[in-house]
Formats: structure tokens, C-alpha cells, sequence
């Protein structure tokens, strides 16, 4: 147990995290400032004879929220490049009536569905207990790669700032 996690849990049961601090991983390590009512007592305890199972569970929840933000900030990244400011205002631009515009936006919105796609196909193997996380993020280096459009007929993109890099369990998985 980690004192972190256990504050999270029990925050995470419906005791509220003013009522009481943890200062180690045992039930009598469980401050309350304020004496605990007979039910947030019985959540403590409930939390603390199933911590295992709700802590592998909560720090999945935690993994898989950080690959999805890694995702996000690469798709946004490669949409930056290519003067969409954001996947999401790329998405929009796929309804353009500039060719080559609407190009652009749809090789990207393909690219992007198709790293989801992998993330979610990954997902769906750890939910089976066949996959880990770290494995949609050891395979992005190859799959950041975008290489759906080039019209050399449209000018360069204008410069952006570059995008900070994606950190994921101490690998840099983007770095612009």
C-alpha cells in the first residue's frame, strides 16, 4: 500500500479527503480529526480489505488517462504542423472546399483514427489480461509517424512554437 493511493481510495469511496489524513497504510494509520461516522468507518475498512483490487484497478484508470493525453498531444503536435492548430480543428477542416486543405485534414483524421484504433485494440487486450499499457506506448514510435499528405503546390506551414515533449513512466514518447 502507498499512502497516496490509499488517500485517493478512500476519497474515491465517498469519505470526504477533509475528514481525515493517512499517515501510513493500516486502519488505526487513518487520521480523523473529526470522529468518523459509523459508515465512513465501515468505507475505511471496506477500502483498506480491498485495497489490492482497488489499487491495481485505480492505477490502470491512472495509465490509461495518461496515454490518452500522450495521444492527444501527439495528434495535436502533427495537426500543429500542418497549420490545424489542434486534431480537433483538423477534424472541421475535413468538410472544406479547398482540395488541398480538406487533403490535409482527412489524411490526418485517418492517421489519428487509426492510433486509436491501436490504443483501444491494446486496451481491449489488457481488459483480458493479454496486454499492458506500456506496450500502446512503446509501439507510438513508429506509429507517430505521418506521412498521409504532401502537396508540394501548398505553402510550408508558419511557424509554431514546438510542442513540449510527451513523458510517459520516464520515456520520452513525443518530442516534437
Amino acid at each position: 500500500m502507498t499512502i497516496k493511493v490509499l488517500a485517493q481510495l478512500l476519497k474515491n469511496a465517498g469519505i470526504d479527503p477533509t475528514k481525515f489524513r493517512v499517515s501510513g497504510i493500516e486502519a488505526d494509520e487513518i487520521i480523523w480529526p473529526v470522529a468518523p461516522t459509523a459508515e465512513e468507518t465501515a468505507l475505511a475498512a471496506d477500502v483498506i480489505a480491498n485495497y489490492d483490487t482497488l489499487a491495481a484497478a485505480y492505477q490502470a484508470a491512472q495509465m490509461k488517462q495518461q496515454a490518452i493525453d500522450g495521444i492527444d498531444a501527439i495528434l495535436d503536435a502533427q495537426a500543429r504542423e500542418l497549420s490545424f492548430g489542434t486534431i480537433d480543428t483538423a477534424a472541421k477542416w475535413t468538410l472544406s472546399k479547398n482540395p488541398a486543405r480538406k487533403a490535409r485534414a482527412d489524411a490526418l483524421v485517418a492517421w489519428a483514427d487509426s492510433m486509436w484504433d491501436y490504443a483501444e485494440a491494446e486496451w481491449a487486450k489488457q481488459a483480458e489480461g493479454k496486454g499492458t499499457y506500456s506496450t500502446v506506448m512503446n509501439s507510438w514510435q513508429g506509429l507517430r509517424s505521418f506521412r498521409g499528405w504532401r502537396d508540394e503546390k501548398v505553402p510550408p506551414s508558419p511557424p509554431f512554437p514546438p510542442p513540449a515533449p510527451v513523458v510517459w513512466g520516464g520515456d520520452v514518447l513525443y518530442n516534437g
